[in-house]
């Protein structure tokens, strides 16, 4: 029996150091949104994990008004862009290559955007 539990021991000791390592933050995809100032909406990123600052992160979540632009810490991505409330439409562009955009017409509705 306890020869089992060392077996057992040393298998996940060499598959934890046998699987992939967290990807660091140098690889980023740019984005903006594009929002009038009135208009409030919920972005949420998901990707694979990276290390920022001795932190495994995931995913991204942003709540905002009007446009922004920033940077995801990864160079692939699955967001969601959902506009809550305000005028017009909202639109989130994530640029790897060549940009690629989704448009959320109004209030209550969302849109799906992959980048791989």
């Amino acid at each position: 029996m306890k020869s089992a539990v060392l077996a057992a021991s040393a298998f996940l000791a060499a598959a934890a150091v046998a699987a992939p390592a967290p990807a660091e933050a140098a690889a980023q995809l740019p984005f903006s949104i594009q929002a009038p100032r009135d208009a409030v909406y919920d972005l949420r990123c998901r990707f694979r994990a990276v290390r920022i600052d001795n932190l495994l992160v995931n995913n991204i979540n942003l709540s905002g008004r009007g446009p922004r632009t920033g940077r995801l810490p990864t160079d692939n991505a699955r967001c969601t862009l959902k506009h809550l409330r305000g005028p017009g439409p909202v639109s989130l562009t994530v640029t790897k290559g060549k940009p690629q955009t989704v448009r959320v017409a109004g209030p209550g509705q969302q849109q799906m955007l992959a980048v791989f």
